[in-house]
């Protein structure tokens, strides 16, 4: 017990130096469908492509096997939580596997992060961040602004529907499907 406090108070410790731009690149990176326009925009080979969405994947099954196994858990601590007798042996012993299943998941992100960054080289990952960053920004706004969404455009940046900090990105193709998200529902 005493070895998982440590772990998971260093744990949080090195979380808290990361910031919050840092962990929602991260997670889009590791889970953001992206086509293979946009891969290819990267000038990345076939076998880099396939490489990157093989990552994406596995990641994706750790972080649904996990998110699966976590919610079991919640349920069964809330069933044991309204009964009259709860055995807190039983509680703690749910609480440390929720906890172990999460650090499972924040380990498995955190390589494929770092497998697509080697991966790709200094340069490509700096481009694929970029790019990134950029879809992050048009889904934010797109999400966040009824006008764009209707294509209108907001006062101030101009009609249309290329969105801020677009033109001339020479990132035309790079848009990926949202459909995956973002993974924010896994950061509970």
């Amino acid at each position: 017990m005493k070895k998982l406090f440590t772990a998971l108070t260093l744990f949080i410790l090195a979380a808290s130096a990361i910031s919050a731009q840092d962990i929602d690149l991260q997670i889009a990176v590791t889970t953001q469908e992206m086509s293979r326009d946009f891969l290819r925009n990267l000038n990345l080979t076939d076998r880099q492509i396939e490489e990157l969405i093989a990552l994406q994947e596995q990641f994706r099954e750790v972080r649904t096997q996990t998110a699966l196994e976590r919610n079991v858990i919640k349920a069964q601590l809330a069933r044991e939580l309204h009964k009259a007798d709860a055995d807190e042996r039983e509680i703690d012993r749910m609480l440390e596997r929720a906890s172990e299943l999460r650090l499972e998941q924040e380990r498995a992100q955190v390589r494929t992060y770092l497998q697509i960054r080697r991966m790709l080289g200094e340069e490509t990952w700096s481009e694929f961040v970029r790019r990134i960053r950029v879809q992050q920004k048009i889904r934010d706004r797109y999400a966040n602004d009824p006008q764009a969404r209707r294509g209108e455009g907001s006062p101030g940046t101009g009609a249309g529907t290329s969105g801020p900090g677009v033109s001339g990105s020479g990132s035309s193709g790079a848009g990926g499907s949202a459909g995956s998200g973002s993974g924010n529902s896994d950061r509970n």
